[in-house]
């Protein structure tokens, strides 16, 4: 075992490493300064919690978790089947669900289809509607045959839950009153990203765990 030494703890490629991991942090926060700089806004408001209440906003707090997560997992087994597995074509399938939920993960944390672009650039959050539906039949038809190979049915009681909280959230937008609305559209769409989480992570397990012992 080698001498922990000045040298050999910061050597070239650790540092390369070190600056590769930092720089995107040190950007998010350079831009954050320049926001504050230029709107007048304390930096607090920016990397602060929202509120001292740990329980607010609790299911959406942990439904981001299931997004991230499921994208790490997502992103992860690409990588390992592109650079280990056979057919190169289902690999992609993988990629193409971690891409798709990235932009879920962003617009649910961001609220982007509730507020930031219909108040700021007036698009309507039908575009995003449209654009998911768009993005999930195109994964279901070009990779049916690898999804039928796999425990399709969390995937598509996932989708049911997902758009059942978007048909609340379209109620809700129609003025229509339904009492505990909330409740509904919340409520699914939080059991339909605990789903999408263990459809993608049991797939990812079992192609991933396929490959590992074909190749060990």
């Amino acid at each position: 075992m080698n001498n922990l030494t000045f040298g050999n703890l910061f050597k070239k490629d650790s540092l390369v490493l070190i600056m590769k991991i930092l720089m995107p942090g040190i950007l998010v926060v350079s831009l954050l300064v320049a926001c504050s700089a230029i709107f007048k806004i304390e930096f607090g408001v920016f990397s602060q919690d929202v509120l001292p209440m740990p329980y607010i906003g609790i299911l959406s707090n942990i439904g981001v978790i299931f997004w991230s997560v499921t994208i790490g997992i997502l992103l992860f087994s690409y990588t390992f089947l592109e650079r280990n597995g056979k057919d190169k074509s289902e690999n992609k399938f993988f990629f193409f669900a971690g891409l798709l939920t990235i932009f879920l993960l962003i617009d649910d944390f961001f609220e982007m289809h509730d507020n930031i672009f219909p108040r700021f650039l007036f698009i309507s959050e039908n575009w995003f509607y449209a654009i998911y539906a768009f993005s999930v039949l195109a994964i279901l038809y070009f990779y049916r045959k690898f999804i039928l190979g796999t425990d399709y049915i969390l995937l598509l009681l996932s989708l049911v839950f997902l758009g059942s909280s978007i048909f609340s959230d379209i109620i809700s937008a129609l003025n229509i009153n339904v009492p505990h609305l909330l409740i509904f559209e919340d409520g699914f769409k939080f059991l339909g990203i605990t789903l999408w989480f263990a459809y993608f992570s049991r797939t990812s397990y079992k192609f991933v765990k396929q490959e590992v012992s074909l190749k060990y």
